[in-house]
């Protein structure tokens, strides 16, 4: 996988248990902490985590709105170029549903779910 460079990475409060959720998507959740995200149509994408901690405490958050590439582990094959958005367990997949929120876009291929993929974040929502 090529480097990733990211512009911003925040700091969040966690709204569950983040421990080993690293480069999964995450949403805003109940409070404005941040949770693994699990909706394509619902979920409003905080960004990917960077580093996990348990819930309440503090983690790291690459950002969402910031432009940069980050690592993403992928939930089903991907190929480059497509739209990223999430399936039920944060992890990115493609769609090109009108409607879905996308993270980004990506950049380089998933042969098969578990494997990390880099996206470019470029969060929107997909046309019709």
């Amino acid at each position: 996988m090529a480097n990733h460079t990211v512009h911003k990475t925040v700091t969040q409060t966690a709204g569950a248990d983040l421990t080993g959720k690293e480069q999964r998507i995450m949403k805003y959740s109940t409070g404005g902490k941040v949770a693994v995200a699990t909706s394509a149509t619902a979920d409003k994408f905080a960004g990917v985590l960077a580093v996990g901690n348990t819930s309440n405490e503090v983690v790291s958050v690459w950002d969402a709105q910031e432009s940069g590439r980050v690592p993403v582990i992928a939930g089903a094959a991907v190929s480059a170029g497509a739209f990223i958005t999430t399936d039920g367990e944060g992890r990115a997949v493609a769609t090109t549903t009108a409607g879905n929120n996308a993270l980004g876009v990506a950049l380089t291929a998933a042969a098969a779910a578990g494997e990390v993929i880099e996206v470019a974040l470029n969060r929107f929502v997909v046309p019709s």
